[in-house]
């Protein structure tokens, strides 16, 4: 979905604890593969890993460089950093600056009903109260979809224009999927008009698609459902294998100024 390609600029905006940074890692930099033949590609490929929450920023950084060669964090390739992706202000801090990046993965803080759920029972079973249950609060889902929107507004800052930017949440809840991209299309619509910001998006998914590149992926059609502008796998599908929920949207940066 992000298509990510050696030697590119790759922002993983929420990164903890550092499973999907591993995977990135190893689709920018795949001449330190064990037993590459491949070349080692001019030096301006890099893997910046974000998060904000201080004991979860260790824990990705305890991770990352138990997985990774220590020439990455040497020579500054690898880098993990803590902004705050919400802040309007961030995206200035970002080693690459705004529009420096070629992709950014934006695996946003959601509701993740089914984790709490299967916390619930876990806990049920012991006669105990899950936590997740004990934190959850009636508008979390709206209060968390702000949140998520800020975020996505700056992961498109971030990334250049003809980049991709892979939005993707494990919630059922529409407001945090669908929801959240209507909120960054209102939002880059009111930028236009107040500071003259002059790029938008396109979407490689959904229902609003109006025109497709070409057919979607067999496998993706047959395990997940269509959306507005992207994706969901839920856990009632009728493969049976009760994974997810998954939603995830591709969009791409079309013109103009960062």
């Amino acid at each position: 979905m992000l298509d990510v390609q050696p030697n590119d600029r790759v922002l993983d905006l929420c990164a903890a604890p550092g499973g999907k940074s591993v995977a990135l890692a190893q689709l920018i930099f795949p001449h330190l593969h064990a037993g590459s033949a491949a070349p080692a590609p001019p030096k301006t490929g890099c893997l910046h890993s974000n998060e904000v929450d201080h004991t979860r920023n260790k824990r990705l950084a305890a991770n990352l460089r138990a997985y990774l060669p220590e020439s990455l964090f040497e020579s500054s390739a690898v880098r993990v950093l803590r902004l705050d992706g919400s802040d309007a202000r961030a995206v200035t801090q970002l080693p690459c600056g705004p529009g420096g990046y070629d992709r950014v993965l934006l695996d946003a803080p959601c509701s993740s009903e089914r984790h709490i759920i299967h916390a619930h029972v876990r806990a049920a079973a012991g006669g105990r109260v899950a936590d997740e249950m004990a934190r959850w609060r009636r508008g979390g889902s709206k209060t968390l979809a702000k949140l998520q929107t800020e975020l996505l507004m700056t992961a498109l800052k971030a990334v250049r224009a003809g980049g991709r930017v892979v939005y993707s949440t494990c919630s059922i809840e529409t407001g945090e999927n669908d929801g959240v991209i209507e909120k960054m299309l209102a939002a880059i619509e009111k930028d236009k008009k107040k500071f003259g910001v002059s790029w938008g998006v396109t979407f490689e998914l959904g229902s609003k698609l109006k025109k497709r590149a070409g057919p979607v992926d067999e496998a993706l059609e047959s395990l997940t459902e269509e959306t507005k502008y992207g994706r969901i796998a839920v856990p009632d599908h009728k493969d049976g294998k009760q994974w997810g929920p998954l939603f995830f949207c591709v969009i791409t940066k079309i013109s103009g100024k960062s």
